[in-house]
């Protein structure tokens, strides 16, 4: 029902994710006793992926397992791959570039550094109809690649995280540059990262809050789509917004409004709608107000579109670091030894210091991390000593074609599975 105000309410009925596996982890989160202040103090306007942190900060998944979080909602893409309205292509992929936001709300703790040459892979070709690969190219500077697809759409980029620890608070700046290809229509769309802070390091309960705004364009047909994301307000006192608000044009003229909450939804409607002076105020005051009482329902503006909704949460997630059903399954044992000789030894799902802490072995975890590392080291001292080139396996350095600087290209020669040559890094 409608208010005259033309504000709506609607419960999104949220779902569980298709073909979930499991709902938890061997072990929940072990919550220790160490002061995050303790070990920061001496970082403060550092770039923290420089420094290791104690294991007890982590969560049992590796960053390339984090960008695989991506694939959640790719069938968002393969609805966009059919779509024969422009409009609505952009519509969709602009959801599909927001969606991986709604993985990190509450999810506080910090996955590992992949170490170099570390890879990751998620073939879902027998029941989503895709896969994905990536890759840990660089060191110094981190630098994940990673690549996606299946018959209708491309999803490919690289992600180079920068944190920065500022007393109170830490800044991530991704420095990530994502790139989607629709086949059908020969239309490639690009886009850039936001940034993301989480607050109250110190004293209070920590929050993250995403920040700035990310533009998404298909120079093929002249859309762009915009979204900002609100910074934390009175309305919020001392938690995230996840208010966002945004547009698309059309050769620089404003056709719809974006909006909603980075974690639950995004929803469209025709622009002027949506910035009429009333209908606009009593949308905030809604949203609001929602997000305080922590209701299953959400504001909807008259005419509008819901593009997206998230996945509903398993019902004990706050024990297992906050993961979602997709999450979860990511660091899955092989099923058995066939499944095991299918991946490169350099997978993340046979990385013993993650298989440890995920069966909450946290001291043997902490162990293995340290080996790790310190194999690491001497590899690279052994490199650099005997003058050796060492490149990445599956992905080329190139240049971006769309002008945003340095970027990794997929090579496809991942899926040929001959990983003989594949470096020792466990």
């Amino acid at each position: 029902m409608t208010s005259g105000d033309g504000i709506s309410h609607q419960n999104l009925d949220r779902q569980i994710p298709p073909n979930a596996t499991r709902d938890r982890l061997p072990s929940a989160v072990r919550k220790g006793d160490l002061s995050i202040w303790s070990v920061l103090k001496h970082m403060v306007g550092k770039d923290l992926t420089r420094f290791t942190v104690p294991i007890l900060f982590n969560e049992p998944l590796s960053f390339l397992q984090r960008l695989a979080e991506y694939m959640e909602y790719a069938s968002i893409l393969t609805e966009a791959a059919s779509s024969t309205d422009p409009l609505r292509r952009i519509e969709l992929v602009g959801a599909f570039a927001l969606s991986s936001l709604s993985a990190n709300a509450f999810r506080l703790s910090k996955p590992f550094n992949p170490l170099w040459f570390e890879t990751f892979e998620l073939d879902r070709s027998h029941d989503l109809g895709y896969r994905f690969v990536a890759e840990q190219v660089s060191h110094h500077p981190p630098v994940s690649a990673f690549h996606a697809s299946n018959d209708d759409w491309e999803f490919f980029g690289n992600v180079s995280p920068r944190l920065r620890f500022w007393g109170t608070s830490i800044e991530c700046q991704p420095k990530a540059m994502f790139t989607v290809k629709l086949k059908k229509f020969n239309e490639t769309y690009t886009w850039e990262a936001a940034s993301i802070s989480i607050h109250n390091l110190i004293m209070g309960e920590m929050y993250m809050d995403v920040n700035g705004t990310t533009t998404l364009k298909c120079r093929e047909n002249g859309y762009e789509s915009k979204i900002t994301f609100k910074k934390s307000s009175s309305w919020t006192k001392s938690g995230p917004d996840f208010h966002f608000e945004g547009e698309i044009s059309h050769n620089k003229n404003k056709v719809k409004a974006l909006y909603g909450s980075w974690a639950t939804f995004l929803a469209s409607c025709p622009y002027a709608t949506f910035h009429n002076k009333e209908t606009h105020k009593a949308w905030v005051s809604a949203f609001h107000k929602c997000l305080e009482t922590k209701s299953d329902e959400v504001p909807l503006v008259s005419g509008s579109t819901v593009l997206w909704k998230a996945h509903r949460k398993p019902q004990e997630s706050t024990q297992f670091y906050n993961m979602t059903y997709f999450a979860l399954s990511l660091n899955e044992k092989p099923k058995d030894q066939e499944a095991v000789e299918r991946l490169p030894p350099t997978d993340c799902r046979l990385r013993p210091d993650m298989r440890l802490m995920e069966d909450g072995d946290i001291d043997s975890a902490a162990d293995e991390k340290h080996r790790l590392e310190e194999k690491q080291r001497a590899a690279r001292q052994r490199h650099k000593e005997l003058k050796t080139a060492v490149t990445p396996a599956w992905f080329e350095a190139a240049n971006d074609e769309h002008g945003r600087g340095e970027s990794w290209r997929f090579t496809g020669s991942y899926w040929k599975r001959d990983f003989s040559a594949s470096e020792d890094i466990f």
